[in-house]
């Protein structure tokens, strides 16, 4: 029983093969925000009601994630916005952390996340099928009532299941590379994201059930195995290829059973004690508005990402419409060609996202740092080694800016576009809408995460020794990952909310 941990192979092989766990997730997610809402409508449901469905993915994301890894909760703040959600999301307490199996803390959440994941995404696929076999009737119109129940609960069980699998896949990297390929981690992860929702958002732009007609019918059904194999092979290769060590209790085996029965306080007072220790910069960041900030900022990405499809999908069928199709509003058809048109917009946003995420911190300055001689800890990129370094603006590009003006700057672009969509009648301009989002996304992904990160240095900086050489392995462990994944060469990953979120996406 192994009571190490290690990924296999030199660091350019180690760096991937942790985070591609997060490949598949990622695809999951875009599958989801692509196809689920037009779904949902399909069905029969409200735009009012499937609002109150889409409270899934944020919801799952504040409960799910600091109950899967504890060393996730210092970032939680970020996303909720309220102190108070933390310490309700961190009373069920770190499972994983405190998990005794032979396959290590993480690994079994993350499989056993999967599977669920997978079964839930077949059945929302085949809701009106189960609903049929169920009633026992072949007249999908008489067991709609039922057949809504079984989406509406497939789409709770897939973003909780799913909140699982991610949470144990990000804290899976953070356990088992070293602390010196920590922030080379945090870019790779990144990459993950952006390239698992290229590759999904992508993969919903065709035509499938012509392509596939074997696989299903439907897109989202297809959608869904894709997704499904793709969740499924990454998960596992990661799996078989990582090694975990074996959590052991010290406890007395006669304290477990009473330990087990306040386990609720004991989480309680953890995130009492976690937000109480947070170094003073880093909590004067985070009390003077930025936890506002992220409040309100995704009450705007939210909407954005799940009703995205639907209102290209609308604009889609208004313009064919006028342009004379011959078919009705109703058409599926028709309704299914907006809904790939939505797709292709949001493959276009994820596509600049990525790009801007690689390229937008050779232009953010960090002035504090720099100012006192801690170039080497600037938003930097990493060098083949894994290490980091400076990374000074591309040749030929002199203009850099505060980590702050970026950030404000995001969210006038991002309120803009949104002002914009309520004059918008052409599928072009509202594609150009959500491509242009993805400058936005990277940003809001990425420099709240380094204002905490910058803060966070300063403070141990500050509490340094005068012959004392500056090392983010002095930190807690928390806080030295939340240094690395700041100084990685791409925006961090984004752990809270990872839900859609997440970042990755949306």
């Amino acid at each position: 029983m192994p009571t190490y941990k290690r990924v296999p192979g030199p660091a350019w092989v180690q760096l991937p093969l942790a985070n591609l766990p997060i490949l598949g997730t990622q695809f999951v997610w875009s599958a989801e925000m692509a196809f689920v809402s037009p779904y949902l409508l399909e069905l029969g449901l409200t735009r009012a009601h499937m609002a109150l469905v889409m409270l899934a993915a944020p919801f799952s994301g504040l409960i799910v994630q600091p109950i899967i890894g504890e060393s996730l909760i210092p970032l939680s703040p970020l996303v909720t916005g309220a102190e108070v959600l933390l310490i309700i999301s961190s009373l069920s307490g770190a499972l994983a952390d405190s998990s005794t199996s032979r396959w290590g803390r993480r690994r079994p959440f993350m499989l056993g996340g999967s599977v669920l994941c997978i079964l839930s995404l077949m059945m929302l696929s085949y809701a009106k099928e189960i609903s049929a076999w169920i009633t026992g009737e072949d007249n999908h119109a008489s067991s709609l009532g039922l057949t809504r129940a079984i989406a509406v609960v497939a789409v709770y069980c897939i973003d909780f299941t799913l909140n699982a699998a991610t949470a144990a896949a990000r804290a899976l990297a953070i356990d088992v590379l070293p602390t010196e390929l920590q922030s080379s981690s945090g870019a790779w992860a990144s990459r993950m994201v952006g390239a698992g929702g290229i590759i999904g958002f992508y993969s919903g732009t065709a035509a499938l059930p012509k392509l596939f007609p074997a696989l299903g019918t439907s897109q989202i059904a297809i959608m869904s195995f894709l997704a499904s194999i793709a969740l499924l092979i990454t998960q596992f290769f990661t799996s078989i290829c990582v090694i975990e060590s074996v959590h052991t209790s010290t406890a007395p085996r006669h304290s477990l059973k009473s330990h087990r029965r306040f386990w609720l306080f004991e989480r309680f007072a953890a995130a009492r004690r976690s937000l109480r220790s947070l170094p003073h910069e880093v909590k004067s960041v985070a009390e003077n508005a930025q936890c506002a900030i992220q409040f309100f900022s995704w009450m705007g990405w939210f909407p954005a990402m799940f009703f995205g499809t639907v209102w290209i999908g609308d604009i889609y069928i208004n313009e064919a419409l006028r342009l004379g199709d011959p078919r009705s509003v109703t058409d599926p058809t028709l309704r299914a060609e907006g809904t790939r048109i939505g797709s292709r917009a949001m493959f276009y946003g994820a596509l600049l996202t990525f790009v801007t995420s690689i390229l937008l911190p050779y232009f953010v300055k960090n002035p504090d740092l720099r100012a006192r001689g801690m170039e080497s800890l600037s938003l930097g990129a990493e060098e083949g080694s894994g290490a980091v370094r400076s990374a000074p603006p591309p040749r030929g590009f002199k203009f850099t800016i505060g980590l702050s003006l970026c950030w404000q700057l995001a969210h006038i672009t991002f309120g803009l576009l949104l002002l914009a969509t309520g004059f918008v009648t052409s599928v072009r301009a509202a594609t150009a809408i959500f491509a242009l989002q993805g400058l936005c996304s990277a940003t809001t992904h990425w420099v709240p995460f380094a204002i905490i990160a910058t803060a966070a240095h300063k403070d141990a900086f500050k509490t340094m020794g005068p012959n004392e050489e500056y090392l983010a392995g002095n930190l807690p462990r928390e806080q030295e990952y939340l240094l690395d994944s700041s100084a990685s060469e791409r925006y961090p990953p984004e752990f809270a909310g990872d839900a859609p979120n997440r970042a990755g996406y949306p």
